[in-house]
């Protein structure tokens, strides 16, 4: 009769995806990797062979976009031929509300210091928090020229984010006594000795998989580094205060050209806007490392280098435990679901790392011609994590 391999995907109700299970994937899937959900019976042909697909070196752009982006697949390892459903969880982690209130809940009942693991972040839709951000600014803000940025609750790809210093704001609330509450907007404060490399802003993008909820497994990926393209010392023009109009409307579309923005904003649109050398806006996690070795020496270099991965994995780790329960309580969830979570993490200068952003669908970052590491690192990391699942 012989074995069933253990790993491999199968055929299967693909067009759930077409539903309330996942709009937003669907779309994707339809218009960025050509994949059609409606009615659709199976994933990509060649995923169906049996095997290990971190092994698979050559499968083509259009099947890794396809596993990048499906939030359901049937496998063989669950089910045998026919296979069982796995579900890709994490609608709902992405708002900026519900990761703040999520982490206040957390810190309160682990009577943690706030601000610990992410940047000091208000929500002004607060009307007593949203009076304390404009008339006494001065409670979160030490100088004139500390950069806030003003966010979306819902917002992607940072187009909805408009930035503003200290100064600008208490100027805007000398001439507006009505300014709050501010709906689905909040305000987080840049991080305080920022650690920038050849003057340039960059985040850590890495990533986490909850391969199992009940027992909790969770696996970490280094990931890269974004860049900003555009110096971080370039002068800010501090006698604009700047309209409040528009700070909580709908993105700007053409915000990755402006300058400033690009100064502060890491996402990769905004740096290939700016330069057409993606090496310079997406670079190796082991950039970090090399940076240290040369301010420091080997020795120094090392020990910095894994109290920094120590330091990015506790901030992981602090978000991965307050928002856990919003996992369970999702409709979808079940004893096979499972999370692949991005994370945007920046670093001060002492090696402390603050959570910017989680993405539980990340961009798999199309129309442009990356590095060939990255490429590989992106095809690697998808097809590890699917065996996982497994």
């Amino acid at each position: 009769l012989g074995i069933m391999p253990k790993l491999g995907l199968t055929a299967g109700n693909y067009f759930y995806m077409d539903g309330p299970l996942c709009t937003n994937c669907a779309l994707r899937l339809r218009n960025l990797c050509g994949f059609e959900t409606k009615n659709a019976t199976r994933p990509p042909l060649e995923l169906l062979y049996p095997g290990e697909l971190s092994l698979r070196q050559n499968l083509n752009q259009r099947t890794l976009c396809f596993l990048w982006y499906t939030n359901v697949f049937w496998s063989r390892a669950t089910g045998g031929k026919l296979g069982l459903m796995i579900s890709r969880l994490g609608a709902g982690i992405d708002d900026k509300l519900t990761f703040l209130y999520r982490m206040h809940q957390y810190e309160e009942e682990n009577k943690c210091k706030p601000f610990q693991s992410y940047p000091v972040t208000l929500d002004l839709n607060d009307t007593k928090t949203c009076q304390l951000f404009f008339y006494n600014n001065g409670l979160y803000a030490e100088h004139n020229e500390d950069v806030w940025f003003l966010k979306a609750s819902n917002g992607s790809t940072g187009r909805h984010i408009h930035i503003r210093t200290k100064y600008q704001i208490e100027q805007l609330s000398k001439e507006n006594r009505s300014l709050c509450p501010r709906p689905d907007t909040l305000a987080s404060l840049s991080v305080r000795k920022l650690w920038t490399i050849g003057n340039k802003k960059f985040d850590c993008r890495v990533y986490v998989l909850i391969a199992s909820f009940d027992p909790m497994l969770v696996l970490f990926h280094p990931g890269h580094l974004r860049f900003s393209a555009i110096n971080f010392t370039d002068p800010l023009d501090p006698d604009q205060p700047g309209k409040v109009d528009g700070w909580w409307s709908s993105a700007n579309l053409n915000s990755e050209k402006d300058r400033l923005l690009a100064r502060h904003i890491t996402n990769p649109r905004f740096g290939t806007s700016h330069t057409n050398d993606t090496s310079q806006v997406i670079r190796p996690s082991e950039s970090l490392r090399e940076e240290l070795f040369r301010q420091w020496g080997p020795e120094e270099g090392d020990r910095l280098w894994k109290r920094l991965n120590r330091n990015i994995r506790r901030a992981a780790m602090n978000v991965v435990f307050a928002m856990k329960k919003l996992f369970w309580q999702s409709r979808h969830y079940n004893k096979w679901s499972f999370a692949l979570i991005a994370y945007d993490i920046a670093l001060d200068q002492e090696l402390n790392a603050f959570v910017l952003d989680i993405n539980s669908g990340p961009s798999f970052y199309h129309g442009r011609r990356w590095p060939a590491w990255f490429v590989k690192e992106r095809s690697l990391l998808i097809r590890s994590a699917v065996d996982v699942v497994q």
